[in-house]
């Protein structure tokens, strides 16, 4: 069994496993709708950001699968930002199978583009660590900065959420003034005493004259 796996460990399957896993992350994370706002509850991420990503790692995978010298930059930046998101989980059980994941990866883009190349100048690891280390500056900082949020904030559609929960609320606000107000549909003053937190003043009725100056006034006329 180990020899039947030695015999397909290569630098050019890995290379594939490596473009694979890029690929169909990007694919999930880039793909609007129900899933998308799943994963930015779960994550405690805002959706758009998560959209980003999955565009990045969908380029990511087709600069590795193109040109796997070029492409282990993107690799390294894209691992960055998940290792970034693996260890801020809301969910602390998550983030150990997220973290190995990640630098896993990263491991293999390595190791097959050593395999390819008979070897790596330092050149191309100082560049992969500023990658990686980019990568995780920018989960921490762009899903906060105003100007990211204002370029790519509608990207998932999050406008139109909140645009229909507002109104949905203010239809709410409005059913409720029309089951509390009165049947005559103008509100008593003792219930907007009570809301002004002012007295009631209750009307006195003026007094009647007497019944005699009453006859007398009558017989008079």
């Amino acid at each position: 069994m180990m020899a039947l796996v030695m015999e397909h460990f290569t630098s050019t399957n890995v290379s594939l496993v490596v473009a694979a896993v890029l690929l169909a992350a990007g694919a999930l994370h880039a793909l609007p709708g129900p899933t998308l706002h799943r994963q930015a509850k779960e994550m405690g991420m805002p959706a758009w950001f998560i959209m980003c990503a999955g565009i990045l790692m969908l380029g990511s995978s087709v600069t590795w699968f193109m040109s796997p010298a070029l492409g282990v930059y993107a690799v390294a930046l894209c691992m960055g930002g998940s290792v970034a998101t693996a260890a801020k989980m809301p969910k602390p059980m998550q983030r150990p199978g997220g973290l190995v994941a990640s630098n896993a990866t990263l491991a293999a883009a390595i190791w097959a583009l050593h395999e390819r190349m008979g070897g790596l100048t330092l050149v191309t690891g100082v560049i992969c660590s500023v990658a990686y280390i980019a990568g995780i500056a920018g989960r921490l900082y762009v899903p906060t900065h105003p100007l990211a949020i204002k370029l790519f904030g509608s990207l998932s559609g999050k406008a139109k959420e909140d645009h229909s929960e507002e109104i949905a609320s203010t239809r709410i606000a409005k059913k409720e003034k029309l089951v509390d107000a009165p049947v005559g549909g103008t509100p008593s003053r003792e219930g907007d005493a009570k809301e002004n937190n002012a007295p009631v003043r209750k009307r006195v009725a003026s007094p009647e004259p007497p019944r005699g100056k009453l006859v007398e006034a009558n017989v008079s006329s």
